[in-house]
């Protein structure tokens, strides 16, 4: 489906929120660990079916640019997953794409482009130059750029920050779904 007009978190947000959604399907109006209990399931329930149906390399490009083949599920378990996640921050009163766009300016002290270009190591391989160690990672120091107001607008900073350390190559499927396995 080809979207003509840019899709915004306060779209989104707005459309996670609506009274016809079919609330029982998706999240309980619980609370907030509730609601973060719940994305740690859907995660799993994504990752399932990615190990089911998706290639698990880099080089299968056929799967994810056809139609059919475990391609409607997945796009179903990731809207899932989106849905929880717009239904939790607000929940817990945060707006995600402040979330998103301060964890990527964390990421970008914690692996700089200098040090970390083409290379897949931890940040605390970096630390002594970063200053940056697993007990001081808050966000609270970090700006967002207002301007920055659309899911693609989010996604094109998300893609230059691994374009600019040369890390699509680490970004298979499988890498992806191991990563988000070790998040939840």
């Amino acid at each position: 489906m080809k979207v003509t007009t840019p899709i915004t978190f306060d779209t989104l947000s707005k459309a996670a929120h609506l009274k016809t959604l079919p609330q029982s399907s998706l999240l309980p109006p619980y609370n907030a660990r509730s609601h973060v209990l719940q994305i740690g399931a859907l995660t799993g329930q994504l990752c399932s079916t990615i190990l089911t149906h998706a290639p698990l390399d880099n080089h299968s490009n056929h799967f994810w640019n056809s139609s059919g083949g475990g391609k409607d599920d997945i796009a179903s378990s990731m809207g899932l997953l989106l849905v929880a996640l717009l239904v939790t921050a607000k929940a817990c009163c945060l707006d995600l794409k402040v979330c998103i766009l301060k964890k990527i300016e964390l990421n970008g002290r914690k692996y700089p482009v200098h040090l970390c270009k083409g290379k897949s190591g931890k940040y605390t391989k970096y630390s002594t130059q970063t200053g940056i160690t697993k007990d001081n990672q808050s966000t609270d120091d970090t700006t967002t750029d207002l301007t920055i107001t659309t899911v693609e607008q989010v996604t094109d900073v998300i893609r230059k920050f691994a374009t600019d350390r040369t890390w699509s190559k680490y970004h298979t499927p499988r890498n992806i779904v191991l990563a988000l396995l070790g998040e939840v």
